[in-house]
């Protein structure tokens, strides 16, 4: 992997951010229209909030030369229909992450620790004859299913005679994947967040970084 510049690096954390508080704010209004009995437009927007979250985590892990953003990745973070791959890597992270919270005690182990678990698993998950593979197999079956359920959460659609709408959402699948995203962001997002203590009010940061 290439050698990032400290501009090319700055500029990845403050992404990583952006998309943390984008994906906060997606969190808190989907909270506000479920509680409203809009449970199609909810759950719409809390897969909204993991796409955001999933950028985070591949930002935050391009500035720590973790990974690499090659141009096929760019373009994947920009494309609803693939981004759903990120969200599959999202969510075996969190398993693991749940896992290792129930041996040890994470508060108290940094960032740097815990991603180094995460990778550790990340790389086992290439042998098919692995857990982690397994695992990573199931998360992507599972989450190959949320950009349909996004569609049918969003929009009106006639299938042939039978009309489909986000007005009678179940509100019990829009409680579950809610709650589902906000334990995501809850468990992975200090993650990223504790990387940056030493930063200044995000928002002064983010509106300094980009009148530069």
């Amino acid at each position: 992997m290439k050698e990032l510049s400290k501009k090319e690096i700055d500029s990845l954390k403050t992404v990583s951010l952006a998309c943390l508080k984008n994906s906060s704010e997606f969190l808190r209004d989907a909270d506000l229209l479920n509680q409203q009995g809009s449970h199609g437009h909810a759950t719409a927007l809390a897969i909204i909030a993991l796409e955001e979250l999933a950028k985070a985590q591949i930002y935050y892990m391009s500035a720590y030369n973790l990974i690499e953003i090659t141009p096929i990745i760019k373009k994947t973070l920009n494309d609803h229909t693939k981004k759903y791959k990120y969200l599959a890597g999202l969510d075996f992270v969190y398993y693991y992450v749940k896992q290792l919270s129930q041996s040890a005690d994470t508060t108290k182990m940094s960032s740097k620790e815990i991603m180094d678990f995460i990778i550790e698993k990340t790389e086992k998950s290439k042998d098919d004859s692995t857990e982690e593979f397994k695992v990573l197999k199931r998360s992507e079956s599972e989450f190959g299913k949320l950009r349909e359920i996004r569609e049918s959460a969003l929009y009106v659609e006639l299938k042939e005679t039978e009309i489909h709408t986000p007005y009678f959402f179940n509100p019990g699948d829009s409680n579950k994947i809610l709650q589902y995203a906000k334990n995501l962001f809850n468990s992975l997002g200090g993650i990223y967040y504790d990387s940056y203590a030493d930063k200044p009010e995000f928002v002064e940061y983010l509106k300094n970084y980009t009148e530069k």
